[in-house]
């Protein structure tokens, strides 16, 4: 980086395609990635260059690449540019870095996922992604295992259909007498409204079927706040819970073979 930066100040020059790679991987940090290599080659012909850069995740990767061709066009002087701007379009920089961020992040695995990634790097196992979800593939040929976030095909389909249930989940813990909050399936704003009063405020409503967060909604103290969480809710399932309201934090812990192998304190918004 130092050589690159003291041939552009020192009027010594280098390639644009030099320019673009070192650009495409710096925005890519901006993302939150943590990338650093990249190489350019000319190919003999004048403007025409072979660029590689590193990248976490290709479609960021690739949209960082054409953000920092857009940006390099904008910058030079007009009569060298290859590719103009309508009248009526306009190229706003900080616009479109935060646009990228914000795909980076959605472009992101959740946490169970990028830490079972994390130790397949430290272990030089290969990995791919398969899809824009969580499908990854592990190794290759008659050796790979596919994981779905934290499904593997060792993942008993029993225990998968058991907690994605709510409520059989809850019924389970208490049978064993797990300490568990008082709950029950609604319908509708008023049930729950009614419920609520009968359970004592403050209370939580979820999605019956949700996961990762989405619809829910906690420490509800009055009937207004239930029936605006009804609605969020609703959302994303046909039926909502409500539950007790318990005081803590919220810990997502990855169990492999019996062990512990990561743990991640999720925090609302």
């Amino acid at each position: 980086e130092g050589g690159f930066l003291r041939r552009l100040r020192e009027g010594e020059g280098t390639w644009m395609g030099h320019v673009l790679e070192h650009v495409a991987i710096e925005l890519q940090q901006l993302a939150g990635a943590n990338v650093t290599f990249g190489k350019t080659r000319g190919t003999g012909d004048e403007g025409v260059y072979h660029v590689v850069y590193s990248y976490e995740e290709e479609r960021v990767g690739l949209a960082a690449g054409q953000l920092a061709f857009n940006l390099i066009q904008q910058l030079l002087p007009e009569d060298l540019r290859t590719q103009k701007l309508d009248a009526d379009q306009r190229f706003d920089f900080s616009e479109e870095l935060d646009d990228l961020i914000a795909f980076a992040q959605r472009r992101q695995f959740g946490p169970s996922t990028a830490s079972l990634v994390k130790a397949a790097e430290a272990r030089d196992i290969p990995w791919l992604r398969l899809n824009d979800y969580s499908l990854v593939q592990f190794g290759h040929g008659k050796h790979q295992q596919r994981v779905q976030a934290t499904i593997t095909s060792q993942t008993r389909h029993i225990a998968v259909e058991i907690s994605s249930d709510k409520e059989e989940t809850h019924k389970i813990l208490a049978d064993l007498g797990l300490p568990v909050p008082r709950q029950e399936l609604v319908r509708s704003p008023k049930r729950a409204i009614s419920i609520a009063e009968r359970m004592g405020y403050p209370v939580v409503i979820k999605p019956y079927n949700g996961n990762h967060g989405r619809g829910v909604s906690l420490n509800l103290r009055n009937d207004a706040q239930i029936e605006e969480a009804m609605e969020r809710a609703l959302q994303h399932a046909r039926t909502a819970v409500i539950e007790t309201m318990i005081d803590g934090f919220d810990h997502r812990m990855l169990v492999i073979n019996g062990e512990l192998a990561a743990v991640a304190k999720r925090v609302p918004g």
